[in-house]
């Protein structure tokens, strides 16, 4: 996937673009607003997103669930969080069809990880 959506441009594009998004939007800006250094959260990103995607790496950042624990993410949180990231994608020209591959792919398969936690 990493390579057909426009390889490492295109992933630093979308973390641009999706924190945008976020900082912006009154219900999940809040996440952010105690996340601490968001330079090193945007990489944090930047990489685990480069390796879901299948690029070169592994994630060697801290498991899913136990970072999300306790905040209290609920499925309307999420599906807005993917939302954003989705637009971001398309902004960036990434065709719909690989769009609905991250999503059945990645996004999907987060869900239970990140709400509820």
């Amino acid at each position: 996937m990493y390579d057909a959506i426009g390889g490492q441009p295109t992933v630093d594009g979308m973390v641009g673009k999706l924190f945008d998004r976020l900082l912006a939007d009154d219900t999940l800006a809040r996440y952010y607003a105690t996340a601490g250094d968001l330079d090193a959260l945007r990489d944090r990103y930047r990489h685990f997103f480069t390796t879901a995607f299948d690029g070169p790496g592994e994630w060697t950042g801290p498991l899913m669930t136990p970072v999300h624990a306790g905040r209290g993410i609920n499925d309307s949180e999420w599906d807005t969080w993917c939302a954003h990231l989705l637009a971001a994608l398309a902004e960036l020209g990434v065709h719909p069809a690989h769009q609905a591959t991250i999503t059945a792919e990645v996004l999907d398969p987060l869900r239970p990880h990140i709400v509820g936690q």
